[in-house]
């Protein structure tokens, strides 16, 4: 394992704890409304993960330019869109 991947992990983890300790008070109610989430990073497995931790949603929906879904609202759900490069573009409830 290289040092930059460890250091990614690292930071990852560090990431999650944090916005771990700023869950909102409704259980699995979308909240986009904590400090650090990661707009303009990379859209990894890892990364999505501490979002939805963080936000307390029990649901995740990564919203590709390509992709179509349906208008649904969700309060549980959040949304994570992402730009060709998996770049994370917005980060949204419903």
């Amino acid at each position: 394992m290289t040092t930059m991947t460890v250091s990614k992990l690292i930071k990852g983890a560090l990431f999650t704890v944090l916005l771990a300790s700023t869950l909102p008070a409704l259980a699995g109610q979308c909240n986009i409304d904590v400090p650090g989430l990661p707009v303009g990073q990379k859209a990894t497995s890892l990364t999505l993960s501490a979002i939805q931790v963080a936000t307390g949603s029990d649901r995740l929906r990564l919203e590709k330019p390509e992709d179509m879904f349906s208008l649904l609202n969700r309060t549980d759900r959040v949304r994570v869109l992402v730009n060709d490069r998996d770049e994370i573009l917005e980060i949204i409830c419903g």
